[in-house]
This record gives structure tokens, C-alpha cells and sequence, in this order.
């Protein structure tokens, strides 16, 4: 996913159809909201908050796989970390997270790890360039190698720019599992396709902030 830098969020959207619903959901009309986006097969109900997290992370887990730019985005905390758990399960009965274990604060990573950086910091490095660069809280991205000597890693963001991190940043706790984020998180990103899971921190202003991150489908 990458973090947008300028326009409205309703211009990210690939159909005019989405443009209206959204307005109606920013204005209050959450009537009209929700019939457009059922008519158009975008809402996926469910019995139990533990099938619709099931649900997201398999149609989640579908997309990402043909390689497009797909993202899990959650009301709350605890429900990101819930998805978090599943989505991580999901690429690991894959084969999908290889190579030894980094240990950081109590979490585990691998390569093909998902993660989020969760501090702004200069200093790090573009592979790319060969130069220093600043990394900002928020971004996303997949690990591509991890340097278990020196314990820097190397991330691989959803723009196909290629960074490391170091040491410092790494162990001072600042990346995380990063297959699910909070809505709060996901201000200013925009990925080709969203999942947003509720019905927990789904009120009206947070809804929108989710689902106008997707350009082409977001799914509530």
C-alpha cells in the first residue's frame, strides 16, 4: 500500500457509483450508503464477529496471493491484532513466511512477513539509491531479507521501493505484524483493494476514512 500525498479521497476510486455511495456515508445518508454498496455485492454479513474475521482474512488472503495491493483495516486495536493473528496463521500454513525466526519484543518475524512502521525516523537506508532516507509511521510493507548478525531487515514497500532498517529502529519496537491495521493507521494510505472488519469502531467518519482508501473495490 502506499501513503497518499495529496488530493481528495474520493478521487482514489475507480467507479463513479462508489464516488455517490461514499458522499452519501460522509453526509449522513447511511441508508443509501448501505443499499448501493449491497446492491453491488460489497457487504459480507455474518453470524459471529469470529466468521466475519474467518471471511476477511480468506478473501483477504485470495487477493494478496494473485498479487495485488490488498489490505485488512480494522475498527479497533484489538480487532487488528485479532486479524493480525489469523492473517499470519494464514501465510504461515501457506508456506509463505521462510527462513529463521527475529524475535522483537515478543513478536515473531520472517521473511514475507507483512509489517507496519510505526515511528518517522531519518537516518534509515534506500537500497535502491544507496542513500539515507526517512521512514514514516504507517508505512507498509513485506520483508525481503533479514540480517540476523546485525538484525537489520529489509522491507520491500507496496510501491516496490526497497528499504533497510536498522538495528535501532528495528528492537526499539517499531515495527509490528502489519497484515491488519487500525483506521487510525490507515489515514493517508491508499491500496488497489480493502477489507474493513466490524462491526467494532465502525461509526460513521471512521467507515469512510476506511473504505475510500481502496482505488478499486473495498469490501465492508
Amino acid at each position: 500500500c502506499d501513503r497518499a500525498q495529496a488530493g481528495h479521497a474520493l478521487y482514489r476510486q475507480r467507479f463513479a457509483w462508489e464516488h455517490t455511495a461514499l458522499d452519501h456515508l460522509r453526509n449522513g445518508d447511511l441508508t443509501t450508503f448501505w443499499n448501493t454498496y449491497k446492491q453491488h455485492h460489497r457487504v459480507v454479513l455474518a453470524d459471529t464477529a469470529h466468521e466475519v474475521r474467518h471471511r476477511a482474512v480468506e478473501d483477504w488472503w485470495n487477493t494478496h496471493t494473485t498479487g495485488a495491493n490488498a489490505h485488512l483495516i480494522a475498527g479497533t486495536r484489538s480487532e487488528a491484532k485479532l486479524l493480525n493473528t489469523l492473517a499470519r496463521q494464514r501465510a504461515t500454513t501457506a508456506g509463505h513466511l521462510t527462513g529463521p525466526v527475529l524475535t522483537v519484543r515478543g513478536k515473531a518475524f520472517q521473511v514475507g512477513d507483512r509489517i507496519v512502521l510505526l515511528r518517522n525516523m531519518p537516518g534509515q537506508r534506500d537500497l535502491d539509491t544507496g542513500r539515507r532516507c526517512r521512514v514514516d509511521n504507517g508505512m507498509i510493507g513485506t520483508i525481503t531479507h533479514i540480517n540476523h548478525h546485525h538484525t537489520d531487515v529489509d522491507v520491500e514497500l507496496g510501491n516496490g521501493r526497497h528499504l533497510r532498517l536498522d538495528t535501532e529502529y528495528v528492537h526499539g519496537g517499531n515495527i509490528d505484524h502489519g497484515y491488519a491495521t487500525t483506521i487510525h493507521k490507515a489515514q493517508g494510505l491508499t491500496c488497489d483493494h480493502i477489507f474493513v472488519v466490524g462491526p467494532a469502531g465502525l461509526y460513521r467518519e471512521a467507515g469512510y476514512v476506511a473504505l475510500s482508501r481502496a482505488r478499486n473495490t473495498a469490501h465492508l
